[in-house]
């Protein structure tokens, strides 16, 4: 006779509790910002840009990158019932 196991109970997860998220969404647009630098800074000039222009596309491309990771695993848009339904087939 096979015993069932229960079913789990899944919780919708959603990344907006997530506090590191805040924090490093947070951080990541404040450094983009160039506020931290004098008004009119030009210098230092890398490769023919000034550097607050690499450090705001650095760090557009880091929150993109954090914002497609968090709503593409961490935010979970199955039903209960999905899930658990997918738990019971990789089960068997």
């Amino acid at each position: 006779m096979a015993t069932r196991t229960s079913r789990p109970r899944v919780e919708p997860r959603e990344p907006i509790r997530m506090p590191a998220l805040w924090v490093a969404v947070t951080a990541t647009v404040l450094i983009g910002v160039p506020l931290y630098l004098p008004e009119g800074t030009i210098d230092p000039i890398v490769l023919g840009v000034p550097l607050w222009l690499l450090v705001c596309v650095v760090a557009a491309v880091a929150l993109s990158a954090i914002l497609c990771v968090a709503c593409l695993r961490w935010w979970s848009l199955a039903e209960p019932a999905e899930a658990a339904a997918e738990f019971e087939e990789d089960a068997r």
